[in-house]
């Protein structure tokens, strides 16, 4: 799943390169072969935002012998200094601007790291704020004037243009409720996909207040409903329409709400808000990676396959490619309410009207 709960593009939880060249679990090791510096990004830009965001940073690899964990939490062993990075916009095959990237701390910005085995005080990225142009090609340019290597990569651009990425079913407008009354039903939750849209995670977030009638606080809260994952276009440039092989039940939105929201204690009244479609779309470089993670690993596997990156560079791993959101909002029909305040998985829910 390649989604985010993020309104800026940032990459910050795909394991990174931590982990790629750490040989066990245990504490104290020595290394194979001698240092390199390997090189790890992950960045994917998104028209959408204002801010894009790009991950860079060294794997992990413990240089002498010691305690790996303690190593871990020095933040020269994940980053390095002085990088030169930007990003160019191409058009027609000539670069017609470049972007200098910021070296920022993500912990500033909003997004702190998680914790664990290496250092959060330092949780580094790089940023830029211009204009996507969805009609343009981006390529990154690394430069470690440490090493003197050069690492590059280039990616298109996918519009959440709603005149290009459209849905189809289901969510057809804004003043048309969804309805989901009938448990014994399905759904399709298609779309007709932007360029360069190759894969896509389709989710209906379900959005409602919940009340302390003992206090007298309103809070707004919501659940998401992943209809379809991982959901390819018929077409090898993107495009074309975005269907899941297999129409999803109504009856699974019951059975999610039943389990994410949890039974209604004394005092706790709560009210359908509305229901918003979430269609995150990525690039045929993300499509490729997770068709071939997807692919590793197995009883029956007798090699281990190599890893997938867009970048070029003699030490380095990592994606560089495209990714946007799409969403409509909508309210929900007076049989679907109906349906969750009796049905036997969300009737403890103490659904007792809308907040419309």
């Amino acid at each position: 799943m390649f989604y985010a709960r993020m309104k800026k593009t940032i990459i910050a939880a795909m394991a990174l390169g931590s982990w790629m060249l750490m040989p066990s679990c245990s504490k104290d090791f020595t290394t194979n072969a001698p240092y390199k510096p390997v090189t790890v990004v992950y960045g994917f830009l998104n028209a959408a935002d204002t801010a894009q965001y790009i991950k860079i940073e060294r794997a992990f690899q413990n240089g002498t012998d010691g305690d790996a964990t303690v190593i871990a939490q020095n933040p020269d062993s994940l980053y390095y200094k002085n990088l030169d990075t930007k990003v160019q916009e191409i058009t027609n095959g000539t670069v017609t601007n470049t972007f200098q990237l910021q070296e920022v701390n993500l912990n500033a910005e909003g997004y702190p790291k998680d914790s664990g085995t290496f250092a959060t005080s330092s949780n580094i990225a790089y940023k830029f704020k211009a204009p996507i142009n969805v009609d343009k090609t981006y390529r990154l340019v690394i430069v470690n004037p440490q090493s003197g290597e050069t690492i590059t990569a280039e990616t298109p651009i996918i519009s959440n243009d709603p005149t290009k990425f459209k849905f189809t079913f289901l969510f057809t407008s804004p003043t048309i409720p969804v309805n989901m009354a009938d448990p014994t039903k399905t759904i399709s939750p298609a779309c007709i996909a932007p360029p360069n849209a190759k894969m896509f995670t389709m989710i209906m977030r379900f959005r409602y207040v919940e009340k302390n009638t003992n206090t007298g606080t309103s809070t707004a809260k919501y659940v998401d409903w992943i209809m379809a994952d991982k959901v390819k276009t018929p077409t090898t440039a993107g495009g074309g329409v975005a269907k899941p092989a297999n129409d999803v039940a109504n009856n699974s939105f019951y059975e999610v709400l039943g389990n994410d929201i949890p039974v209604a204690g004394p005092g706790i009244e709560r009210y359908v808000d509305s229901v918003e479609a979430r269609y995150w779309a990525g690039g045929e470089v993300m499509s490729n990676y997770i068709d071939i993670a997807s692919a590793q690993g197995g009883i029956t596997n007798d090699q281990i396959k190599p890893n997938y990156t867009n970048l070029s560079g003699k030490l380095s791993l990592g994606l560089f490619n495209t990714r946007t959101l799409r969403t409509m909002r909508t309210t929900i029909s007076a049989a679907t309410i109906g349906t969750i305040k009796t049905d036997p998985r969300t009737a403890p829910l103490k659904f007792v009207g809308t907040v419309y």
